[in-house]
Formats: structure tokens, sequence, C-alpha cells
């Protein structure tokens, strides 16, 4: 059964993308970029940070559209906000010039050869596997096929990445721009850090005193409706002690705060003691807020490293996804300290030591190969620019 169902996306897609050959009537301009957040289709991660970089250094030369779900996100002028898989975003993405992607998005579209591709992708670091090594099918593999053909550049946070994620979504080495992550820039700006500290905490109406923990779960299965579930019903974190033990080890007043999947955004919340943080768009600010992040297999675990905070993996069935899904690099060679259990992430919290962190934090930059510098969009921006100028 799974095989017909990838069967049917596939043709579907290629259906879709012969029929959108109609727009081939209108012509390619010329410095007009779109982006489309294939993650979960918001004003957010790479693409917005990449979107105000390129404004911020050429306001004229860019004509940007932002295809997402809700229009009303985007309340920057620059920026031109179009309806997801509307006709207006297929009109768009086919004359655009440049075309950038965070994850897929164009494998519905008929890609010409004067336009140029890049996918930022939405992850960073040498975690949780994906691709082929996941989904073992053909017709998601040929899918992924498909895709990467289409694509001119990926983005690699690392050299993990580069040498065996990229390469299990079927993209070919030369694709891979070795830049490190766009939304992750302005982590090394602490003037910034700060200034989206200081709005987080304004948007959450915190006292400068306080101090957040933020637990960022990773998704797990399929996306169902999750409307009316109470997240006290799925949260196995002991989050009362969590805090006691951070106030314990750390010193002052903790609260603790939750960011689920943006797919996970109806969960009711209905624990005064637990600050609802999911609805918020944009997890960089989150992190640049907090001062320790609780989280599995997520991503975020790469990007908050950045920022050299505490940081702890709290993952109850961390042997059985190892085993079923797997990870890049083993979870024994992660520099946080790893939990199954209430237990071992309190003890892990007393037992914290800043200085092991931070060396075992470098050695994991050096065996990832991490690109990070803080130059992403700036290295973006000269791909873009080069392929403007020899058009």
């Amino acid at each position: 059964m799974p095989s017909f169902k990838n069967f049917v996306k596939y043709s579907i897609k290629r259906i879709i993308s012969l029929l959108l050959h109609v727009f081939w009537i209108f012509p390619v301009k010329k410095n007009k970029i779109i982006l489309i957040n294939d993650h979960s289709y918001t004003f957010s991660d790479n693409l917005k940070y990449l979107s105000y970089y390129l404004l911020d250094k050429d306001p004229k030369k860019y004509n940007i559209y932002y295809s997402l779900k809700n229009v009303n996100e985007i309340n920057d002028k620059r920026i031109n906000p179009i309806k997801f898989n509307s006709l207006t975003h297929f009109f768009h993405a086919i004359t655009s010039d440049i075309l950038i992607t965070n994850n897929s998005g164009i494998v519905y579209l008929p890609i010409r050869k004067k336009q140029l591709v890049i996918n930022t992708w939405h992850g960073g670091g040498p975690y949780k596997v994906t691709g082929d090594s996941v989904f073992n099918n053909f017709w998601y593999e040929l899918d992924m096929r498909y895709n990467a053909k289409k694509v001119d550049y990926i983005l690699s946070s690392c050299r993990v990445f580069s040498e065996v994620e990229a390469k299990g979504m079927r993209y070919k080495r030369r694709q891979c721009i070795n830049c490190g992550t766009p939304r992750l820039d302005f982590f090394y700006d602490n003037k910034i850090v700060n200034e989206r500290r200081n709005k987080i905490y304004k948007e959450f109406n915190l006292s400068e005193d306080t101090r957040i923990v933020l637990y960022a779960p990773t998704f797990r299965g399929a996306f169902e409706d999750y409307s009316g579930v109470i997240v006290d019903d799925i949260l196995e974190i002991d989050y009362a002690n969590v805090v006691k033990s951070l106030e314990e080890s750390f010193g002052g007043k903790w609260v603790f705060a939750v960011r689920l999947h943006p797919r996970l955004k109806d969960v009711v919340f209905n624990n005064e003691e637990i600050i609802n943080m999911t609805f918020y768009s944009d997890p960089q600010e989150l992190l640049a807020a907090s001062d320790a992040l609780i989280t599995d297999y997520s991503s975020i675990i790469w990007d908050y490293s950045l920022l050299k905070r505490p940081c702890f993996v709290f993952a109850t069935d961390i042997n059985d996804y190892e085993v079923k899904r797997g990870f890049y690099m083993p979870p024994e060679k992660w520099p946080y300290p790893i939990a199954s259990s209430n237990e071992e992430m309190i003890n892990n919290i007393k037992n914290y030591s800043l200085e092991d962190y931070l060396s075992r934090l470098e050695k994991h930059y050096e065996e990832s190969g991490s690109y990070e510098k803080g130059h992403a969009c700036k290295t973006v921006k000269k791909i873009i620019d080069k392929h403007i100028n020899e058009a």
C-alpha cells in the first residue's frame, strides 16, 4: 500500500508539472526571486533571514516574492506575499529568475534552463537520518531524484551533510555549497542576539530576571489532527523538577517553555506553569532568548549549540529510534548530556559542567566538519548576483 500511495503522489506531481508548462508563455523576469518554505509554509527559517539580508544589502536590486499559507504573516512592504500553491504562486515561480526553497516545493514546477534553483535545506548537523535511508521505496527515491535534478545548489551545514545526507537525497557532491546555515548567521552577532532576546521577553511578558528553559522536541509519527489534545497528555518530561533542578544548579528564577513542531500548533495548553511558544513562527528568536534548551533529535540542537549555552537531550525512545531510523553520528559521540528517563535528566542538570561541555562541543564541530561561520547569507547572495550578472 505505501508503494502504491507513493506511486500515486509521484504520478500526480508529474502530471501537474506537465500542465504547468502553460506558464512558459510568460517570460522569466530578471532579478525576480520567489522563496518557498516547503517545510512549514510560514515566514521563517532560512528564507526569512536570506530575504532580509538581500533587501538590506541591495534594497532596490531584487523583486522578492514569498509563498506561504497565511499572506498576512508578512508586514514588510519590501516583500510580496503570495498564497502557497495558488495560481499566482505557480505564475511567479515559473517566471522568477531565482527560486529558493528550504526543502522541496519545486517538484511540481517545470523549471527552465535559465532559472537558478537553490535549496537552503532546513536542518543542520549530523543527527537523525533522512532520505533513502529512512524511506526505502522505489517511488519515493524516484521523487527524490526528480527533485534533486531540478536544484542547482543545496546549502550544507557540515561535512557529514555534504558527504552523506545530501547523497542520500540524491544530490551530487558538486551541488553542495559548504557555507553554513543562513538563519544562524545572526548568532555570531551578540548585539542582534540580545535584541531578539528582548523582543521575546516583551512578546511573552517576562521579567528581565527570569531565565527560560525551552523544550523543543522533534516531530513523531504521521501528520494527524492534534486539535483538542492536551499538552500534559503528550509530555513525558517532568517539567516541574527540571525547573527546580535548574534553579538549584544555575541559580535564578526559571520558567519552562514548550515549542512543539508547527504542525502541532493546535495542541491545547491549559497548564499555567508551561509557556506555550509553539505559535511563534521564528524558533531562532526563541533560541536567542533561551538560557537552556532541551530537545531530542531535532536539528534545533545544532542551531542552539552555536550560542554555547546549556543544551540537553531528553529522549525516552533513543535506543529504539536509533535502531528503527538511525543517526549519521551515534549519540554517544554527541557533546550534549543525554537522558532516556526523567531521573537521568535531573542528574544531567545537577552534574552539568560548562567547561566540559564546551570542550566536547569543539570536538563535535571538528568531527562533523562544521561550516558555520556566520557568512551563509553573504555566500548565497554572491551566487545569486553571479547568476543575475551572467544572464
